[in-house]
């Protein structure tokens, strides 16, 4: 182009006041094939640790475990039935799951957290096999359908994690079969193949919706010879708590008991033993407290269809007699989460 013609269009633009023509937009498209390429995820490498794919596990121990919990924590307890095996049917858990399927390790450590952060509660409450319906004798076409539940539990794998387990008998559920299994329940913790090492392991029941002609079969439950207080007498744990929740309406008031486990034959080694255990275990005031506190023990365990019996017949006269305390702000009727069962 000449330079007239250049200072021409110069002028004519100057003149009309036109801006700049706008460039063409060139947009370069990879093609399919090779897109799909790059959507691909990359082999993992095992000689490649981990931690040089995941910015995840750069983060500090206690944050990572401050972001399980967040996940992983629920309020109330997580409940059980089939000895362990089956999640409850009916419960309301804000728990998400779904990060242990990321990786291994990431799994690893937030199943740790998930099982010894959460209470596990049991509740003998069986469901037939198979599925069963209840018709409405209001309105006939209306079914209630309920299928036994699918969420099987490996718990004997993650069990050496808990610390804290929990059963639940309902104050309707006082006879034999529920009785018998929540027995087997509390007798198949102490399977070595589980490695149960508890902090704390909690009985509770309801004595305000009791009928009274079913509570000799709860105190039978807790005889001497009984297969409970056997199984309670090697379980390895820290403390053994039995709770009564007298109800938000009954007026009773809710009871507690707790054992200390820590020195008696149920929790030998569940402690690990470092410098200082080995110097307190040859003094000998200090082995003076600890047989003190085994025969305590041994002699709750003795009497406690006994103090069973006090705290339902008469609450306020067992805590005047010290068997039991008061415990304050926890009068519910069903398991927190749950709703009425």
């Amino acid at each position: 182009m000449s330079s007239k013609r250049k200072g021409h269009l110069k002028k004519r633009a100057k003149k009309h006041g036109s801006k700049k023509q706008p460039s063409m937009i060139i947009t370069l498209r990879a093609p399919p094939n090779e897109l799909a390429k790059v959507a691909l995820r990359p082999r993992q490498q095992p000689d490649i640790p981990i931690g040089a794919k995941c910015f995840f596990f750069k983060l500090p121990l206690e944050l990572r475990d401050k972001i399980y919990g967040h996940l992983l924590i629920v309020r109330g307890s997580i409940k059980f039935m089939k000895a362990w095996h089956t999640l409850f049917y009916r419960q309301r858990m804000e728990v998400h799951t779904s990060i242990l399927a990321v990786n291994k390790k990431i799994s690893q450590e937030a199943v740790r957290v998930m099982m010894s952060k959460n209470t596990f509660t049991y509740i003998p409450r069986e469901l037939p096999p198979g599925e069963y319906e209840f018709s409405s004798f209001i309105k006939p076409e209306a079914r209630y359908i309920r299928r036994e539940n699918s969420r099987k539990i490996q718990f004997d794998k993650v069990s050496h994690l808990a610390r804290r387990l929990e059963i639940w008998i309902d104050a309707n559920r006082f006879d034999s079969p529920n009785m018998d299994l929540a027995a087997k329940a509390i007798q198949e913790l102490n399977l070595p193949s589980n490695g149960i090492n508890l902090d704390t392991f909690r009985i509770t029941f309801p004595n305000s919706r009791a009928d009274k002609s079913v509570l000799p079969l709860l105190w039978k439950w807790f005889s001497k010879g009984g297969e409970v207080v056997k199984a309670l007498r090697t379980l390895r744990c820290n403390f053994i708590e039995i709770d009564f929740h007298g109800g938000r309406t009954s007026g009773r008031p809710c009871l507690k008991t707790r054992l200390d486990m820590r020195y008696s034959h149920a929790a030998g080694g569940a402690a690990p033993k470092d410098g200082l255990e080995e110097r307190l275990g040859g003094d000998a005031e200090t082995q003076r407290i600890r047989e003190e506190v085994k025969k305590k023990v041994t002699e709750a365990l003795d009497t406690l269809r006994w103090r069973v019996e006090g705290a339902c017949l008469s609450p306020e006269k067992a805590m005047e007699m010290g068997l039991w305390e008061e415990k304050l702000g926890c009068c519910y009727d069903t398991p927190r989460g749950l709703g009425a069962l």
